[in-house]
């Protein structure tokens, strides 16, 4: 959900990024040594998947405890997101690994490959033009003790309304600069978790090939880790019947919850679901209980290949997907809510 980094608190102490020196007409990007294995992934503890949320009403210690202790387990994973109008602001967001220190789980970390507001394209950073950059970053995973961060490099790669967003045509540039993203990070610390992930049923524009969101943009085995997607209720596949929860498996016009499962299945990768939700604004189902019940369903039929998967517990009106109760104890989705703790609390 592209709004979420927008919203996140910022660290007073910025960090410019230091630009490499570049030509005006970008080569072949200068070679990055690839790392020889695959990082450690995260133990799933006593369930089959790692399993978490982002908090919308704040992403802090109390926030995080408090969804843990409502939904009956504690958060093994936490979605979150660095501000990311410019370089600047991504290189500054240390906050989520000082204030969060104390989060003994695992962060989930949405990385624009290039911001809302500043300069930079694919083109430079695939060319070797922000190595620096996304060194930098890796380096404050490493030093700030998340070394084994989720990191999902463009994450909602085939979504248009981000900087990053590919369409057909865009799709060799794309596929370059995340390439180039997860090599520079894990070249510089190895146990990061490198993320491709895309928005579900949403086509990738210029194609009639159902799979194009999937199989033009993978950045390719060896540097990917984990293959993702986000989910919500909504649009043309809201589970309220049969038919718009197939649509949501298996979408007639792009890749569903079930082919992203399928896909990273195929090429020996773990799967992951970063963001899931309700959505109770116009284009979604509200508060919609089958839903819960039905993401969980898919969830156990996938655990052999699933290594996460966060609920999006946003209470900002654009979305309404919230789950947690406020202050006063009420719930934005109390009927959801019920089901998932129901079926969260229990032991999977």
């Amino acid at each position: 959900m592209i709004l979420a980094g927008l919203a996140v608190a910022v660290s007073v102490s910025v960090i410019a990024p230091r630009l490499l020196p570049h030509p005006l007409q970008f080569g072949p990007a200068p070679p990055v040594p690839v790392r020889t294995s695959p990082p450690p992934l995260p133990e799933t503890g006593g369930g089959r998947w790692l399993s978490g949320a982002f908090i919308g009403s704040g992403t802090d210690m109390a926030a995080i405890e408090r969804m843990g202790r409502w939904r009956g387990r504690p958060l093994d994973v936490l979605t979150v997101y660095p501000e990311y109008t410019t370089w600047a602001g991504i290189t500054s967001s240390t906050w989520l690994f000082t204030d969060l220190a104390d989060f003994k789980g695992t962060l989930v970390y949405g990385l624009p490959i290039v911001p809302t507001e500043d300069t930079g394209t694919l083109a430079d950073v695939a060319a070797g033009r922000y190595d620096d950059m996304f060194a930098t970053l890796a380096d404050q995973m490493r030093e700030g003790g998340r070394g084994d961060t989720v990191v999902r490099v463009g994450w909602e790669a085939n979504g248009l309304w981000s900087t990053w967003g590919a369409s057909s045509s865009t799709a060799d540039e794309f596929r370059a600069a995340a390439r180039r993203v997860m090599e520079v990070m894990s070249q510089r610390t190895p146990t990061l978790i490198m993320e491709f992930d895309i928005a579900c049923s949403t086509p990738l524009e210029g194609t009639d090939n159902r799979l194009a969101a999937l199989t033009e943009l993978y950045p390719g085995d060896d540097v990917t880790d984990v293959v993702g997607c986000d989910h919500y209720d909504n649009y043309g596949w809201q589970s309220t019947t049969p038919e718009g929860w197939a649509a949501a498996l298996r979408s007639p016009d792009s890749p569903g919850l079930q082919d992203v499962a399928d896909f990273a299945r195929e090429r020996g990768k773990k799967f992951a679901v970063p963001e899931w939700g309700l959505d109770s604004s116009q284009h979604g189902a509200g508060d919609n209980p089958r839903f819960i019940a039905l993401m969980h369903e898919f969830f156990t039929a996938n655990s052999d290949v699933l290594l996460l998967e966060s609920y999006f517990d946003e209470p900002m009106t654009y979305i309404g997907s919230s789950l947690l109760p406020d202050a006063e104890g009420v719930s934005q989705n109390p009927r959801a809510a019920e089901e998932y703790v129901r079926l969260w609390s229990n032991p999977r």
